[in-house]
């Protein structure tokens, strides 16, 4: 999913968008290989209207941001895998945000709806119930750069309890190839449930400028465990019809892309498993062998995100791997398609029915 604070109010100034505009942004998430975004309306008319657009751009999941319409109905988001968002960064924002955590809760109990919360470290999940904040979540996202460790040990040591994990980091940083990896190659290795980055347009208060690194953005606002003052959070830049998009941006979408060849991969071999042929079995070893080898030069720890003097990932790696990595995942694809197509199962499988 990708954090979207655009919004059909126009009395919330900072993000409106009229609905051409809220329709454009959402075909551009969409289109980049995302598959469910955030939603922030205020009201039951405008989310419904917001709604429709996204499953007409052909999103599936939303994530309602509190303070939830009042009058929501669990009915109202019927057409969407929809979960609540119960709080943000309470383990760094302290225990002022405690009251509306359990609020949101109770609300989206009544709603009879998972439950999403965002965490800067993911072992503050076992003092929830301690601090009266009742169970873990259904959805917990946590900040990768605080939690690195966890998810190399949650894909080393299988018999941890898993939860629905995902991860999420700042998508204005500057490092295409961060962006790729994290949202592709990176997601495959550590098995998270999926990732949450932040966020398309966060644009900042009047009357800084979104095209002004230097001027404020959100006064006293801070992300992770940085204590210092956060540049204009943008994915990609506001334009009177449309986006600029931006390098990171970009390589999201690259990122995304990767994951399908992977995905289309893994699948492929499965279904070759079920076929008894040499020459299956060659294009099996053969795409094999490539994963094992992209998962060996994609370590989970060491990796470098946040960090403020490099810009690459990994220091071994540059746009050319991660480009290579792809045409060996496309070429074992079609390898491995043809070879189970040529099989007597995978001729029938394909024969054309009347």
């Amino acid at each position: 999913m990708l954090w979207f604070r655009g919004t059909l109010d126009c009395a919330r100034s900072q993000f409106y968008l009229d609905a051409e505009q809220f329709a454009w942004q959402l075909r551009d998430i969409h289109d980049h290989g995302f598959n469910a975004i955030s939603l922030a309306e205020t009201t039951v008319p405008s989310l419904r209207r917001a709604l429709e657009i996204a499953h007409d751009v052909g999103f599936a999941g939303v994530v309602i941001q509190p303070p939830y319409p009042r009058g929501l109905r669990r009915e109202d988001v019927r057409d969407f895998d929809a979960v609540c968002y119960v709080s943000d960064e309470i383990d760094q924002r302290g225990p002022s945000w405690f009251a509306s955590h359990r609020e949101n809760a109770r609300a989206a109990e009544a709603l009879g709806l998972p439950t999403m919360i965002s965490l800067v470290r993911e072992r503050f999940i076992s003092r929830l119930s301690t601090l009266g904040l009742g169970p873990p979540p259904d959805l917990v996202s946590v900040y990768l750069p605080s939690n690195i460790d966890f998810f190399k040990a949650a894909a080393v040591f299988t018999e941890m309890p898993r939860r629905a994990a995902l991860y999420y980091w700042m998508a204005s940083m500057e490092k295409p190839n961060v962006h790729r990896v994290l949202a592709g190659f990176y997601l495959w290795r550590s098995q998270a449930a999926g990732i949450s980055p932040y966020c398309y347009q966060h644009l900042p208060r009047f009357p800084f400028l979104p095209y002004d690194d230097f001027d404020e953005w959100e006064p006293g606002s801070t992300v992770g465990t940085g204590d210092g003052p956060l540049k204009d959070q943008l994915a990609t830049h506001p334009a009177q019809r449309g986006s600029v998009p931006t390098l990171q941006w970009e390589g999201l979408g690259e990122g995304l892309t990767d994951l399908r060849y992977l995905a289309t991969v893994e699948h492929l071999l499965e279904q070759s498993r079920e076929c008894r042929d040499a020459a299956v079995d060659q294009a099996r070893a053969r795409a094999e062998c490539h994963l094992r080898a992209i998962s060996k030069a994609l370590p989970l720890s060491p990796v470098q995100i946040a960090d403020d003097v490099s810009a690459e990932p990994y220091a071994h790696l540059d746009a050319r791997d991660y480009a290579r990595f792809r045409r060996m995942l496309a070429d074992d694809a079609m390898a491995l398609s043809r070879a189970v197509a040529a099989t007597p199962r995978g001729r029938e499988a394909t024969a054309p029915t009347c």
